[in-house]
């Protein structure tokens, strides 16, 4: 191993959150911090490397370090040697993790001593069991939640931009499931934060400095740069803007795209996370009580077969989940009682 790697290793951070919720904003923040060390693409390593049987061909090709070799040619090859090199099928989970760590490390910062270690993937809160079981008390996690509708318009879109489809009763309720484990992961370890999108946008060098106390790190005005690989990054976002700085303007986006059925669902069915994060809903007096009850049937078998099937197995979620996405309204009732219901 190169350089100080090693006293860094154990000390990892990610960050979570429903896909455009605000997470490659925040690891772009943390980028150019120096005593950092952050992954710069989604890793998936959850989804698509633990479990490969070649580790290696999985992080170059299945994940979005991929992406590097077209936007940084040179960083890739380097990077690709260094994992070839320390990455090999034959290590265990976590090694496999931490080679992928190490292997950027002597990549970018060969010599520069840094205290963490960051990555990026949304979604990753489905295996925060797996986080704590391998970096215990120096693990950090930071879930970022973004206004539900805001959420959704800018997620359609980007699906849309992949000509894919999602509909606003699948997307309430996996954002739902999101934000569902995150607040039980934080009533449960006190290094796992739930952070708004609104807070990071509207007060940054406030909501930085308690990231930066967070990871126990000093606050620096890099912070509050937005850097892709230590250069200027110009946003990812799905209404097509180039932002040099933290902007407040997608703050209420929703209300120029989302008819008013859509906003009624939202509001409707994700009101108890609207008022906790103080998300303002348009009409309360509009609120369609009956989808909420069903809703929350289907949301809370949805946790259920989360906790049974991904805690053990390490399996995703799948698109398609027999009597959750079926159920009607009429037999509901019958199925299902209010005992089973989530924590609201």
């Amino acid at each position: 191993m190169k350089g100080t790697a090693g006293t860094f290793l154990e000390n990892a951070t990610f960050i979570v959150g429903y896909p455009k919720s605000g997470t490659t904003l925040l690891l772009s923040l943390l980028d150019g911090h120096s005593d950092l060390m952050v992954l710069p693409k989604e890793l998936f390593f959850f989804n698509r490397v633990m479990g490969s049987q070649d580790p290696c061909a999985a992080v170059l090709d299945k994940t979005f370090f991929k992406t590097l070799h077209h936007s940084s040619p040179n960083l890739f090859d380097a990077f690709s040697k260094e994992l070839r090199a320390v990455l090999a099928p034959s290590l265990g989970y976590k090694d496999r993790l931490l080679s992928v760590v190490r292997a950027y490390h002597d990549t970018v910062k060969q010599h520069a001593p840094v205290q963490r270690w960051v990555e990026k993937t949304p979604l990753n809160e489905y295996f925060v069991h797996l986080m704590r079981a391998w970096f215990g008390p120096h693990l950090v996690v930071i879930h970022m939640v973004r206004d539900p509708r805001d959420n959704f318009a800018a997620y359609r879109a980007h699906r849309a931009t992949k000509k894919r489809r999602i509909s606003i009763h699948d997307f309430a309720l996996r954002w739902a499931l999101s934000v569902e484990l995150g607040e039980r992961a934080a009533r449960e370890f006190s290094g796992y934060h739930m952070l708004r999108y609104r807070d990071l946008v509207s007060d940054p060098r406030g909501t930085l400095a308690m990231v930066a106390s967070w990871l126990t790190v000093p606050l620096r005005e890099s912070m509050l740069q937005p850097t892709f690989v230590g250069n200027k990054w110009e946003g990812n976002s799905t209404a097509g803007n180039s932002f040099s700085s933290i902007s407040d303007e997608p703050l209420g986006r929703h209300k120029n795209i989302l008819s008013e059925k859509e906003l009624s669902y939202l509001e409707s069915v994700l009101a108890p996370y609207c008022e906790r994060y103080g998300y303002v809903v348009s009409d309360p007096s509009a609120r369609q009580w009956g989808e909420s009850a069903l809703f929350r049937a289907k949301l809370a078998k949805l946790i259920h077969w989360h906790y049974r099937n991904n805690w053990t197995t390490g399996m995703k979620i799948p698109a398609w989940l027999p009597g959750v996405y079926t159920v009607t309204e009429q037999n509901a009732d019958k199925r299902y009682r209010v005992r089973e219901l989530p924590d609201w």
